[in-house]
């Protein structure tokens, strides 16, 4: 199942051209992303967390598919591609 993000919310991503939210672990956020768009948040994760490991829940009340993508701050501010996870509710 294959699931399309724009070259735009890439581009602002990376180009630095985004908001980003802080978040901290274990805080749950509750919002809708309409079609097309993006909602970026910053967290900061420890040496000993990394090492415990990390889970990441998402829902999705409608069953709609969605990426999650996970970016790594560039110096110039921007940010960069790591990882696309996709989420499919059945």
């Amino acid at each position: 199942m294959k699931t399309f993000v724009s070259a735009t919310i890439l581009e602002e991503a990376l180009n630095g051209r985004v908001s980003v939210d802080p978040l901290l672990l274990g805080q749950t956020v509750t919002k809708k992303v309409e079609k097309q768009c993006a909602h970026f948040y910053a967290v900061t994760i420890t040496e000993v967390e990394i090492i415990s490991g990390l889970v990441c829940r998402v829902e999705s009340c409608s069953k709609s598919k969605f990426k999650l993508l996970y970016f790594d701050q560039k110096a110039n501010g921007g940010l960069s591609l790591a990882l696309q996870v996709l989420f499919s509710f059945i």
